[in-house]
């Protein structure tokens, strides 16, 4: 019997067809493109429900949730892909560690073995699906900013960048921007973040500070971990960080 590709053409001496490995080559190459657009996304303003006490109450946090966690799988993903290809060839040069546009292009310089890799299907069906996870994050419509939730209907408002008013289509309300935004801003105050979650937070705030950089703050003991989220990855309490990150603001 002639193998096949999964997408049910005849192949020879391969997993993938010419056509699946164009699109995975397509794929990484969007990867590539998304992952740089993750900060930017992961430090929109968005919403997410918070348990307390049992119950399930939703309030406002300016950080994209679904980003961070689509981010992580783009990290996992890729890199599991890469170390495969490093256990069953050593001689390869490994991408430069933490440096995830390097882990694209390693898999784009060889996706000639992943095409002939008895795991090329498997490797397809992940990248492919990490690429359309990557862009249901990343693409959003760029002439609407999120303005936080109604205070009426709590439904969420959208408007114009750079708009000192935002309407809430459902009430007919107006809203001033800036207050919508401090009040969300106050909603961060007391919560435990990660340090990637620090960042992109700390940057909704005009104070740039890299996820590394709360790393080195915590390493020196600047910074106390407060606890570890479901993935063990160290909590912080973001007011301990926001002070940090002020401080280190030159007057």
């Amino acid at each position: 019997m002639t193998p096949t590709c999964q997408c049910g053409t005849p192949v020879d001496g391969a997993t993938l067809c010419a056509g699946c490995t164009s699109l995975l080559e397509v794929a990484i190459v969007n990867i590539s493109a998304y992952v740089q657009d993750l900060p930017t996304v992961l430090a929109k303003l968005t919403r997410y429900g918070d348990r307390y006490g049992g119950r399930t109450r939703e309030r406002s946090l300016p950080v994209d949730m679904r980003a961070s966690e689509v981010g992580w799988v783009a990290v996992n993903t890729v890199s599991t892909w890469c170390r495969v290809l490093l256990e069953e060839t050593p001689s390869l040069v490994a991408p430069a560690k933490k440096d995830m546009l390097a882990h694209c292009r390693f898999l784009l310089r060889h996706v000639g073995r992943l095409r002939v890799a008895e795991y090329g299907a498997e490797a397809f069906d992940e990248l492919t699906d990490l690429e359309q996870q990557l862009r249901r994050v990343c693409d959003r419509p760029a002439e609407r900013m999120y303005a936080g939730p109604c205070s009426v209907c709590n439904g969420d408002l959208y408007g114009k960048p750079g708009a000192s008013s935002v309407m809430c289509r459902p009430c007919g309300l107006e809203f001033d921007v800036a207050e919508r935004l401090a009040w969300m801003q106050l909603q961060v105050y007391g919560r435990l973040v990660s340090a990637s979650e620090g960042a992109a937070l700390l940057s909704r705030f005009a104070m740039q500070t890299q996820q590394g950089t709360i790393d080195t703050w915590a390493r020196r003991g600047r910074l106390v971990v407060k606890g570890h989220d479901g993935r063990g990855h160290r909590l912080y309490l973001f007011d301990d960080l926001i002070g940090l990150a002020a401080a280190a603001i030159p007057a």
